[in-house]
């Protein structure tokens, strides 16, 4: 009876599975053609006969299926021997892909509610999986410690479990089951369900306190971006969105503390001059902002724009050990093939800071770092009401952008054809734009101060910076 009600499981599986890729495939052949009423209906009958084959196939799996679905402690006591342990093991399989497939069914007809039950119990038919996996490997382990002289029978129970077994080493899969969960929670507005499943997912990674886990790694990996493993990863998400998730319930402090772990993470695992780091500073001091702490705010951009620093200066290094190696190539060729017509050259970069950086150029980084700085010049204007700092800002970032002008201009008188010249002259224009922006921003603090002669002079005045001093005093020096 088990044999048969499993079988006929798997033949309602298989033909809910035909129905969904039937369903997919009719859509995606109506979508490039005009959809009609009757495509949309024959689409939806077919989801929910998909369903109805899922439910009937879960309800038999349910009823006739002998591995303990109520608690992870049951399983200890009841797998016995290698056939037990492959039958729950099948039992188990066959049940979690069948709440995956009625989850994504329920999702595709925006059933967001019943989709969420169908993964809570998916979540928790994995957990039971990955119990049973592990069981099972300790108890292989333990028979083949034994003596040599046990008997043939444990030596086949133990070989007949290593070849069912599929070992995990940690529960990272359901660990992204718990995160994917928690995330369907927060789009219906239930975060503090949805941070319940984040923390849950965090325990099963080990980390109970986040602190401790980086305490026991003690390299710090800048060249190495290898080592950003899929737990590192996902690490990385379930603290940003445990952060977001807070701000939405209003925690700000819950907040802050989870963006602090996360930065703590991504300085062991990036370095100080990463730009995921940068970016952590960035949200840090707007969560400041948002209670009013406005030094911790000042102090969170002032690293940042730290960091964007470096990474400007990194780049610049990069880019002149890629004109040196661009010139001796070119030198090379030339030598070689007696003085002929460059035929063009590929610029092979080499694996380091740049591509680590998840930074295509120099340019990209100096906006960031105009930015930066602008949004530090606002925080000592307006908030904090420190005036002079706030024109050293400006003005740095002015300098920063009077940089970036020089090099468009190189760019376009060294440049043979005329492709790109539209959009080169947009960013021309939208860079002066940017300039005239900065030079009324240190006007208009000027003009605060009660100095009006200062204020004209810098608004109009197309110099750098004041008449006083042509290269700013950096504020963070």
């Amino acid at each position: 009876l088990f044999r048969s009600a499993m079988l006929v499981s798997q033949v309602h599986y298989d033909l809910a599975l035909s129905l969904v890729r039937h369903s997919t495939l009719t859509s995606s052949t109506s979508s490039s053609t005009t959809p009609t009423e009757e495509n949309k209906d024959d689409t939806t009958k077919q989801k929910e006969e998909a369903m109805h084959h899922v439910q009937k196939s879960l309800s038999l799996q349910i009823q006739y299926g002998t591995a303990p679905l109520s608690s992870p402690a049951t399983i200890h006591s009841t797998t016995t021997n290698a056939l037990t342990a492959n039958s729950y093991l099948q039992e188990y399989d066959m049940l979690h892909k069948t709440l995956d497939l009625g989850h994504c069914i329920a999702m595709e007809q925006n059933d967001i509610d019943t989709g969420i039950q169908f993964y809570e119990e998916y979540c928790r038919v994995l957990l039971l999986l990955d119990v049973h996996r592990k069981h099972c490997c300790a108890k292989k382990e333990t028979v083949g410690q034994h003596d040599e002289n046990n008997d043939n029978a444990e030596k086949e129970e133990a070989n007949e479990q290593e070849e069912v077994i599929d070992k995990k080493d940690d529960n990272e899969e359901v660990a992204q089951a718990l995160y994917k969960l928690g995330h369907l929670y927060a789009t219906k507005s239930d975060y503090t369900t949805a941070l319940t499943k984040l923390e849950q997912a965090m325990s099963l990674l080990g980390d109970d306190d986040v602190v401790s886990f980086l305490s026991q790694q003690r390299t710090c990996c800048t060249q190495s971006p290898s080592f950003l493993t899929t737990k590192n990863k996902l690490r990385i998400q379930l603290l940003k969105s445990a952060s977001d998730y807070y701000l939405q319930l209003s925690d700000t402090k819950s907040s802050l503390s989870m963006k602090s772990n996360l930065l703590v993470l991504q300085k062991q695992l990036f370095g100080n001059h990463h730009v995921c780091v940068a970016s952590t500073y960035r949200c840090m001091s707007a969560v400041h902002m948002m209670v009013k702490k406005y030094e911790k705010a000042r102090y969170c951009r002032e690293e940042e724009v730290k960091i964007w620093r470096s990474i400007v200066k990194e780049l610049l290094l990069q880019k002149e050990q890629d004109t040196i190696t661009i010139t001796t190539t070119k030198e090379e060729e030339e030598e070689e093939e007696g003085g002929v017509e460059d035929k063009g050259f590929i610029i092979k970069h080499p694996k380091g800071m740049t591509n680590h950086l998840g930074i295509g150029n120099v340019a990209d980084a100096r906006k960031a770092l105009s930015c930066v700085l602008h949004d530090l010049g606002s925080l000592f204007e307006n908030s904090l009401y420190e005036y002079e700092k706030a024109v050293t800002c400006y003005e740095e970032a002015l300098v920063v952008e009077v940089s970036m002008l020089e090099e468009l201009k190189k760019k376009k008188t060294n440049q043979e054809t005329n492709k790109d010249a539209s959009s080169e002259e947009q960013e021309f224009k939208t860079l002066s734009m940017k300039m005239r922006e900065t030079k009324r921003k240190i006007g208009g603090v000027h003009y605060k101060k009660g100095d009006f002669s200062m204020a004209l002079m810098t608004s109009f005045h197309d110099s750098v910076g004041s008449s006083s001093s042509s290269q700013p005093k950096s504020v963070l020096k």
